[in-house]
């Protein structure tokens, strides 16, 4: 097996602007749009309230990383339903730690077609628990006690040096007791050393620095990141990203409407542009494949202008690929609601589901309006 998997969370630049962080976004509001879009943003609304894994109750769990006394910092969190992904594309989840099998569905689930067909769903991958190489995933069990193959759902919090996942997973603390021992007032540790040191002679499957990690259960979800006060303070509800962080909130609200199977959401420490948060999320209902996108404008002022802006660039075309934009979306509104613009779009029967997420990557035209 020769297949790599590789992060879909991208390194941290040394230069804090929108397009230096590699991410942006679009928007979304059905609310505002249509009766029909009323209803359905309703009826999504209610569902996700009720679902524990959904994209606003798993970032309800995220602490917050800035400190009281500082200015708001970098954020960026990704969010995907893997069960969700693994539905619609046709691939189960294997059942075993055959390396081929594993391989053949992370490519699946995260966008590499298996037919002449798009994938209808492309999902990112929690980092810290995928190892590098499928063949290696059962060397990362038993390590960590849990892996991706565990993993339902997810989400990732990157702050600064740090990277958090809490995840929906099969896995209980006995199967983690097994795995690293026992715990230190609630937290495992994996590997030695400081939070963020550095041990070459010591990489593994998942480790692959020979970084530390640090573990935590409650409530049915699983927390893993880097930073010791990070997982404390999400073992205690210490803290609350949402709560800090509202620009954070209203996009994902605005995300969340469509109940998402994926997100990505950035807040920039350095705003270089009208808005201060942004970002972009992917359903399929009755099998319409819908993306919305959200941006969080800054000053109140400038929110009649971010949506013209906005629609110019839908109106335009892509930067990577030279092609309308038009030829990846149709169009289904763009919107106001206070401070939050957003554009709901569907994709053409041609576009595959990776698409949205390589507008971020890509900084393109719709991130840099």
């Amino acid at each position: 097996m020769t297949c790599t998997v590789r992060s879909t969370l991208p390194p941290r630049r040394g230069h804090r602007s929108v397009a230096a962080v590699v991410v942006g976004a679009l928007g979304v509001l059905a609310a505002c749009s249509s009766d029909d879009h009323v209803d359905e943003t309703q009826s999504v609304a209610g569902a996700a309230a009720a679902d524990p894994t959904s994209l606003q109750s798993l970032l309800a769990t995220l602490p917050s990383p800035d400190r009281s006394d500082a200015d708001p910092s970098f954020v960026e969190i990704i969010y995907g339903q893997l069960d969700v992904a693994s539905d619609l594309v046709g691939e189960p989840r294997p059942t075993s730690f055959d390396g081929a099998d594993v391989g053949h569905w992370l490519l699946s689930i995260s966008g590499v077609p298996s037919g002449e067909s798009p994938p209808a769903a492309v999902t990112l991958l929690p980092e810290t628990v995928t190892p590098r190489s499928p063949d290696e995933i059962e060397l990362a069990d038993d390590e960590l006690g849990w892996t991706v193959l565990d993993v339902s759902v997810f989400v990732a919090l990157r702050h600064e040096l740090d990277l958090v996942t809490v995840a929906a997973a099969s896995v209980t603390p006995d199967d983690i007791d097994r795995a690293v021992g026992a715990a230190s007032d609630g937290i495992w540790s994996v590997g030695e050393g400081d939070d963020y040191s550095v041990n070459v002679d010591e990489r593994t499957a998942v480790r692959q620095l020979g970084q530390p990690l640090r573990m935590a259960w409650r409530d049915g979800l699983v927390a893993v990141g880097a930073s010791t006060p990070a997982v404390q303070q999400w073992l205690a509800e210490s803290s609350s990203l949402m709560t800090a962080r509202p620009e954070i909130a209203a996009v994902s609200a605005a995300l969340g409407s469509i109940v998402p199977y994926g997100a990505w959401i950035v807040a920039p420490d350095e705003p270089t542009r009208a808005y201060d948060a942004f970002g972009v999320a992917q359903s399929v209902v009755e099998g319409e494949r819908i993306v919305v996108f959200a941006y969080h404008v800054t000053d109140p002022a400038e929110v009649d202008a971010t949506v013209a802006g906005l629609e110019a660039a839908l109106a335009g075309e892509s930067a990577r690929i030279a092609a309308p934009w038009s030829d990846l979306f149709d169009v289904e509104s763009v919107a106001a609601d206070g401070q939050i613009v957003t554009a709901r779009l569907t994709l053409t029967d041609s576009t595959s589901a990776s698409a949205p997420w390589r507008v971020i990557v890509a900084e393109d035209t719709l991130v840099t309006f």
